[in-house]
């Protein structure tokens, strides 16, 4: 026996083949966020400045990271068509590696005993730059400042996409600076060092300090938007997690590591994207699937006005 397809039958298909192709288009515009666009400039050594702009938002926004001999300047433009070119901008300088003799608290303070101290803001730093096109279609870009006796480096990694390095989820609005110290020389007893660092926001930029459990972080707000500075409290010495003690006096961050020979420690930098939250630009889905299916769609409903006005006849 042979099943025969009737014209209804035929039409009840076709209207759900196109009504697939509609839903299917619009769920794949409502589910992606569109990739940023970044970009770098660099020099062999001490400046380099990265870019990340959004695209297809309402209002798309754009933040700079800039490295001039160990100033970080970070701003952060909420609106592209706006007549301002920066709603917050703030200068995190790295000034100084010093070694002590904790007191036991772990972290330098007053009563501690300064052995050493490295100027770091005489330092010159090479710059080394990489990129990397994934599979998965989107851009990162690597970029390492590494000081000239190789005591310290920064390292810059910048992410078109959300992804996850390693065990961290790395947003699109954030940059994952590695700071590593290496052969940092301890002697006549020190058992730590601290990272001396300046912060300078500029005005109308509420800085506030915060220890959440395992994090600490510097929130950054104006009165529409801002920014993060943060950071695990944990670090890697020798290859062992161990502890590390932020302190923060209005002005000056410092953070307090244990001694060792490679010491490594994770902060983050990042924005409170405007764009996200002002949505994406009105598209009806994906343009090719959601084309197709209205183009079956009107094509189904003309050929039944048509296969009706005939049945009338025929009547």
């Amino acid at each position: 026996m042979t099943d025969t397809m009737t014209p209804k039958s035929l039409l009840i298909q076709l209207l759900s083949l196109a009504l697939v192709l509609i839903v299917s288009g619009t769920s794949a515009a409502d589910s992606e966020t569109p990739d940023r666009e970044i970009s770098t400039v660099s020099n062999t050594s001490n400046y380099f400045t990265y870019v990340s702009t959004s695209t297809d938002f309402n209002q798309n926004d754009r933040y700079s990271v800039e490295f001039d001999h160990g100033h970080l300047y970070m701003s952060y433009q909420a609106d592209l068509a706006a007549a301002t070119n920066s709603d917050w901008s703030y200068e995190l300088s790295f000034e100084s590696l010093v070694t002590f003799v904790d007191n036991g608290n772990g972290y330098l303070d007053q009563a501690d005993t300064i052995l050493s101290t490295a100027d770091l803001g005489d330092y010159s730093y090479t710059i080394i730059t990489s990129q990397n096109d994934t599979t998965a279609g989107f851009q990162e870009r690597q970029i390492t400042a590494l000081s000239e006796d190789g005591l310290i480096s920064f390292v810059f990694l910048m992410t078109s996409r959300q992804t996850d390095i390693g065990t961290v989820q790395l947003l699109p609005t954030e940059v994952k600076l590695t700071i590593s110290i290496h052969g940092m020389s301890f002697e006549n007893g020190a058992d730590h060092v601290a990272l001396i660092m300046s912060f300078s926001a500029e005005t109308g930029l509420a800085v506030h300090y915060a220890q959440l459990g395992d994090l600490g972080e510097l929130n950054l707000s104006t009165s529409g938007s801002g920014g993060y500075l943060s950071w695990s409290n944990s670090v890697s010495v020798d290859g062992t997690t161990m502890p590390v003690n932020a302190t923060w006096n209005g002005s000056e961050l410092v953070f307090s590591y244990p001694a060792g020979q490679n010491i490594v420690h994770d902060p983050v930098l990042g924005v409170n994207s405007l764009a996200m939250r002002s949505g994406l630009v009105s598209v009806r889905g994906d343009t090719p699937l959601f084309a197709v299916g209205l183009v079956i769609a009107s094509a189904i409903v003309g050929g039944a006005i048509v296969l009706t006005g005939r049945r009338r006849k025929d009547v």
